[in-house]
């Protein structure tokens, strides 16, 4: 209170004292009406043009990284479909070395066996050779009307007993040529049932390229789709790629609990091991830095793994032959079983060492 009455002039009669103010402060609030807004435009100016720059500055920085983000987005994408066109290519061409190669032989070999079928068909379906002319006159000499003459009847019973011989004799040789030609197709079955399987295998692996080459078409599509850089596949890109980051984190969590749970069993046995006593810095024991450090190993064999089978790409192996990489595989696989293999012997000796544990409190609590 005493503070602000000091100002006036009769602290009883606040009301002249104001009014007395005021008409003290007009003249300088009038000469102060032009120097005061200039003052207070040149602060605004001062504060708005650094912030004006700043926003001008954030602004083209969003634009760039966007413009950067959508070249890297358009990148990834087209890396991604190059790489599935590349790998359907490779499966054709497997799919061709491994189950086509041989289909010209096998199609001359199959044309030329047809080809001996049908000869053989068409000897099969040969009629009977005409009769020959004596015939005729045997069919002359069965019209004669029986005379009741011995002679003649013997005569007619020697040419039908020849006759019914002749025929028997034609019959079976005609029987034998028959069989003989039914064995000969008999023995085409197991390669016409070969051939059929054959045959069924290269419909089912042309069906199966036809399916590559209709997947292969629309990768390519949409790889033109990306490569026009439309704003639809921009959006599908980001959705995708915010997908599978999250995709990554929550796997990555899941991942680190896995780790930190494995520490937990092998952490024990590794101080029976190594030492429970020793410290390498401040509070950190030799037997956790031991067990970090397989685990820290078994990542790395994981993520060799994981580069060798070509599902991550953080490590520039893709210079590599197959060879090779089939190599990184097995040996990645194998010392990342044995880790495991160690790893399960350390829970086993966890277990049993919490039951020695065990053991001695009950016998220590029993004394």
């Amino acid at each position: 209170m005493a503070t602000w009455q000091s100002w006036l002039f009769w602290p009883d009669n606040t009301l002249a004292s104001v009014l007395v103010l005021a008409l003290i402060a007009l003249p300088f609030l009038y000469g102060a009406r032009i120097p005061v807004p200039a003052t207070i435009r040149s602060l605004s100016r001062l504060i708005s043009n650094p912030l004006r720059i700043t926003a001008r500055w954030l602004l083209v920085t969003a634009q760039e990284l966007r413009a950067r983000n959508q070249i890297v987005l358009l990148a990834h994408g087209r890396e991604e479909v190059g790489k599935a066109i590349e790998r359907e290519f490779e499966r054709i061409a497997k799919v061709v070395q491994r189950d086509l190669h041989g289909y010209p032989a096998l199609q001359r070999k199959l044309m030329d066996e047809i080809t001996r079928i049908e000869e053989d068909y068409k000897k099969c379906g040969e009629v009977p050779m005409p009769p020959p002319e004596w015939t005729k006159a045997v069919a002359v000499i069965a019209e004669i009307k029986p005379s009741g003459d011995g002679l003649v009847e013997k005569i007619l019973d020697d040419i039908s007993a020849s006759i019914d011989k002749i025929y028997n004799k034609v019959v079976a040789e005609y029987r034998r040529s028959y069989g003989e030609r039914h064995k000969i197709l008999k023995g085409f079955m197991p390669f016409w049932r070969s051939v059929d399987r054959t045959l069924s295998r290269v419909d089912q692996n042309l069906t199966s390229l036809q399916a590559t080459a209709s997947r292969i078409d629309a990768q390519i599509d949409r790889y033109k789709e990306i490569k026009s850089g439309a704003d639809k596949v921009e959006h599908a890109l980001t959705s995708s790629a915010t997908n599978q980051f999250i995709i990554s984190g929550l796997v990555m969590l899941i991942a680190i609990g896995g780790a930190f749970v494995n520490f937990l069993l092998i952490e024990r046995p590794m101080s029976a091991m190594v030492g429970g006593g020793d410290y390498i810095l401040g509070n950190i024991q030799t037997s956790q830095v031991a067990a970090m450090v397989i685990i820290f190993f078994e990542t790395l064999m994981g993520l060799f793994l994981m580069e060798s089978m070509r599902f991550t790409h953080l490590f520039p192996l893709s210079n590599i032959d197959e060879r090779m990489r089939q190599r990184m595989v097995w040996i990645s696989f194998t010392i990342l079983l044995i880790l495991a293999g160690v790893e399960v012997a350390l829970a086993v000796m966890r277990d049993l060492i919490v039951s020695a544990d065990l053991a001695l409190k009950q016998t220590l609590g029993g004394g």
